[in-house]
């Protein structure tokens, strides 16, 4: 038993004894004087009012002592009454000590029952010594015997009622305790679920924002790529009209340099070189197939075509340097000169057109290089978001080199210009293939951040979902945790 309750019970207990001995013998006197005709001497009942009394007023210089004399009042005084009225009118004096051991097992305490036990027996063994006279006009002898016993047993039956009832009360306390410690866990567990699931909610709220970010610069990316992607279809319409253009150069070429095949032997130079810089293209176009990151790609790719355009630019400059040798040569020649200035004219025509068509494609590239940089930003601001893919490609051309100075016959003019109109097939090829590739990663890019706005989209509504349903888990969580706190107090 706590020993709070314990004061609470012994105090209350102690009012009791004290109630109940100052009335018992004014009660007595009364009925001894009413009924029994009573004399002055059997006022000395009173003396278990005067002994409930003195406890009274020292019950607290004597604290948890008090309650030994209380129990003791009935024993002790009774005693006296017995021995000194020896008028044998207080037969009922037995019954009183039972009663004052009953009470003495509502402290809960063994020893209280031993003190009372002891007192009654001792009391009463000595006044029976004493004043045998006065306890046989009350009961016989063998009365007196037959009340110890049952006396004695009662004592037995307190002493285990009283020791019963404090387990009983200490294995409930214990129980009480072991409910406190369950209640403090509980509660430790609770707290801690609580902050965990704080975190959780704070979390998804910052995913479902990041999510809507994503959301947003990704939407921004497909269009930026869409817009690139009707941009290289324009760039492809104006290859597919040169390639046209070159083609008839190259058949005028060729029917000129079908008639000076007894020439060929002196071309091995010039072949060999064009072999050179096809080697090298082939590099190019090797290199551009190398492509792993998309946004990165597109931006090389833009840089390559325009480093592939300056050297078309280049090539118009020497392919211009090249028809006025030959138109020079062919004024030297006189008459047998005249084809190879219609050759020249053509080579020139031609040379005017690239440079046309360079323009243009300068133009568009311009216009690509604008939007791949707008769609690096938006890319380099997402870095964090989307995996960076934008590896840098090495350079896929080597700029045409050891061009020949000059020619010294109309026939080396006619049979370079030939080579110079494959060499730009070759590059109208290679910017063909780079073009349709860029076309190809555009619409993969345009696909793939649709997939990605698609997928973000989901995952901010399931996020959402999740976000409500922690919200309602939150609140339970916190009615839990009120009715803990009220089970607390």
């Amino acid at each position: 038993m706590g020993i709070v309750v314990q004061r609470n019970v012994e105090k209350r207990m102690n009012t009791i004894m004290f109630g109940v001995t100052a009335f018992v013998p004014i009660a007595a006197l009364g009925f001894v004087m009413l009924f029994l005709q009573g004399t002055a001497i059997d006022c000395i009942v009173l003396l278990m009012l005067l002994f409930s009394v003195i406890v009274r007023l020292l019950e607290r210089r004597l604290g948890h002592l008090a309650k030994y004399f209380y129990t003791c009042i009935f024993p002790v005084a009774g005693a006296i009454l017995v021995a000194v009225t020896n008028d044998g009118k207080f037969g009922a004096i037995s019954q009183t000590y039972l009663f004052g051991l009953i009470l003495a097992i509502a402290y809960y305490e063994v020893r209280v029952v031993y003190v009372n036990a002891i007192a009654t027996l001792g009391a009463n063994l000595v006044g029976i010594l004493l004043f045998p006279e006065s306890y046989q006009k009350i009961h016989s002898y063998v009365v007196w015997i037959f009340i110890a016993i049952v006396y004695a047993m009662s004592v037995v039956a307190a002493l285990l009622i009283a020791g019963n009832t404090k387990k009983l009360f200490a294995s409930v306390e214990r129980e009480e305790q072991k409910m406190e410690d369950v209640l403090k866990d509980v509660k430790s567990a609770f707290e801690g679920l609580k902050g965990s699931s704080n975190q959780i909610y704070g979390t998804l709220d910052s995913f479902e924002l990041l999510s809507k970010d994503i959301v947003g610069s990704t939407a921004a990316i497909s269009d930026s790529a869409d817009i690139q992607s009707k941009e290289v279809q324009g760039s492809l319409s104006i290859f597919s009209e040169l390639e046209d253009r070159i083609l008839q150069s190259e058949n005028s070429v060729g029917e000129t340099v079908r008639n000076m095949d007894i020439l060929q032997e002196k071309n091995n130079q010039g072949i060999t070189s064009i072999h050179q810089l096809s080697e090298g293209f082939e590099k190019n176009l090797r290199a551009t197939e190398q492509a792993t990151d998309e946004m990165a790609a597109l931006s090389e790719k833009t840089a390559s075509i325009g480093e592939i355009v300056e050297s078309i630019n280049s090539i118009t400059s020497q392919t211009n340097l090249l028809a006025l040798n030959a138109a020079i040569e062919a004024a030297r020649a006189g008459e047998a000169g005249k084809g190879f200035a219609v050759v020249a004219d053509e080579i020139s025509a031609l040379s005017a057109q690239s440079s046309e068509a360079t323009t243009r494609i300068e133009d568009i590239l311009d216009e690509i290089t604008r939007g791949v940089d707008h769609a690096r930003e938006i890319m380099d601001g997402n870095r964090k978001i989307v995996v960076d893919s934008n590896d840098k490609l090495k350079d896929t051309i080597d700029v045409f080199h050891n061009m020949l100075a000059s020619s010294q016959t109309v026939v080396k003019v006619a049979d370079k210009l030939k080579q110079e109109l494959k060499g730009v097939i070759a590059i109208k090829d290679s910017l063909l293939t780079s073009m349709q590739t860029l076309s190809s990663m555009l619409q993969k890019s345009s696909e793939a951040t649709e997939g990605i706005s698609s997928t973000t989209e989901e995952q901010a509504t399931a996020v959402q979902e999740i976000v409500q349903s922690m919200e309602k888990v939150q609140a339970s969580m916190d009615r839990l945790a009120n009715v803990l706190e009220g089970s607390g107090e």
